[in-house]
Order: structure tokens, then C-alpha cells, then sequence
């Protein structure tokens, strides 16, 4: 009767070992996954100057580089103004407010143009955002720093 014992044994272990590898193979596939998108890289070329009493910035617009790389739909515009009479300080937080927001068209690697008004005694911080479908905010640009006083 001692001989059955090892067999029993051994049917036993490849009977759990069976049925612990079932879950791991079922062979139910899950719903399909796309391929993940990536952002478009941040504008790296904004450029501004004064001309009269006007700021103009101009970038040129990343361009889609693959179909894997999200669209961008537009660009956001955003201003930081402090007064000249306060000290410049290279690590104080900007407050940054939305200045503009402009669409591309058909080809977001053109050449970006905007303008604005300013007002004396101020210095201006400017940076441009791009947004893609369904509102998603891309990395920042450089920042442009111009003085009108």
C-alpha cells in the first residue's frame, strides 16, 4: 500500500499546478489598446520685441512629426505684467494671464504672429502654450521678457 502514496503524491501536485496556471491562460483577450500618443514639443523659438508702443511675438509652430505624435489645434497667448518700479527677479513666481488664443489653420508648423498693445512702466513676460483636442495643454515655450517704459 506504500507505493501509491508518492503516485497519489505527485498527481496531486501536477493537479494544483494545472490549476493554478488556468487563470494566466484563459484565453479571453481585453479590449484593444491604442498606441500611446506623445505631445508635440513646446515651441522653442518665441521671439519679441517693441515696435512703437506695440509687443510682437512671432514662433514658429512644431509640426507633426508622426501619426503617433497628437495634433495641436491652436496656441494660448499667456502675459505676466509687473511694474518697472519693482526690482526684476529672476526666481519670483510670474502670474501669468491668458493674453490670447490663436488658431493655426490647416498648418500648425507656420510661422505665428501676434501683437498687442502695451502700457507704459511695465515689464512683460510672455510664453506661448499649444492645446490639442479635447483641451489638452502642451508643454510651455520659452519666455520673452520686453520693457516699455
Amino acid at each position: 500500500m506504500r507505493p501509491i502514496f508518492p503516485l497519489l503524491r505527485i498527481l496531486l501536485l501536477l493537479t494544483t499546478a494545472i490549476l493554478g496556471l488556468l487563470p494566466l491562460g484563459c484565453g479571453v483577450k481585453g479590449p484593444p489598446i491604442p498606441p500611446q500618443m506623445v505631445p508635440p514639443p513646446p515651441v522653442t523659438d518665441l521671439q519679441g520685441r517693441v515696435v512703437e508702443d506695440r509687443a510682437v511675438l512671432t514662433w514658429t509652430g512644431p509640426g507633426r512629426a508622426s501619426r503617433r505624435v497628437m495634433e495641436m489645434t491652436g496656441f494660448r497667448v499667456y502675459r505676466a505684467r509687473t511694474p518697472l518700479s519693482e526690482s526684476a527677479c529672476e526666481n519670483c513666481p510670474l502670474s501669468f494671464e491668458q493674453a490670447a488664443e490663436l488658431n493655426p489653420g490647416p498648418q500648425p508648423d507656420s510661422q505665428m504672429r501676434f501683437s498687442e498693445v502695451l502700457q507704459p512702466g511695465y515689464r512683460y513676460t510672455y510664453k506661448v502654450v499649444g492645446y490639442g483636442a479635447g483641451d489638452n495643454r502642451f508643454e510651455d515655450s520659452n519666455l520673452v521678457a520686453l520693457e516699455f517704459p
